[in-house]
């Protein structure tokens, strides 16, 4: 008899329903709840003797609650001057999120990207910047923040406008 035992003692039959065996994958939740997360222990007997393993689950989720991008109109520089777009992702706890941007200079690798993950009370947020140090005509265009969490996508974009060069210095006129 193969079983799980949960903590608090409570024993958790398969029924090939709602706790299916598989010899391959283990034992798999189709539909969990928060009942189902924790420290189980698995127990098998064979031939009188008992057998049994800790295993701590994970439950995934792939929920997100917010995607916002630090500019929601176009964006105007002058050539050479810097630009940085910080897209900030908000998603529920246990969430595993992936940020990716597309830019008109990605072929050339003009952009540097960083990212940071700061754990709150009831979310997560994850952050990732696109800085390009100076701008140039060819970077003008749109800008895409990609976010995935297991097979739920959201996107937000905002548009670059690059003008004419910079002066270092100021004409007078008479």
């Amino acid at each position: 008899m193969l079983g799980i035992l949960t903590f608090p003692e409570q024993k958790l039959i398969p029924d090939q329903k709602n706790i299916i065996w598989n010899s391959k994958k283990g034992f798999i939740i189709p539909n969990p709840t928060y009942h189902y997360i924790g420290l189980f222990s698995c127990e098998s007997r064979l031939n009188g003797v008992l057998y049994s393993l800790k295993y701590l689950t994970h439950r995934p989720v792939n929920k997100i609650l917010d995607v916002y991008l630090n500019s929601t109109g176009p964006v105007h520089r002058l050539q050479e001057e810097s630009l940085a777009l910080s897209c900030d992702v908000t998603a529920e706890w246990n969430s595993r999120v992936s940020i990716s941007w597309s830019y008109p200079g990605q072929a050339n690798s003009s952009a540097s990207i960083s990212r940071r993950i700061v754990k709150g009370s009831s979310s997560v947020m994850f952050h990732s910047v696109l800085s390009i140090r100076q701008l140039s005509r060819s970077d003008r265009g749109i800008y895409i923040c990609h976010v995935r969490s297991g097979p739920t996508l959201r996107e937000t974009n905002t548009s670059v406008i690059v003008y004419g060069e910079s002066s270092n210095h100021t004409e007078l006129r008479h």
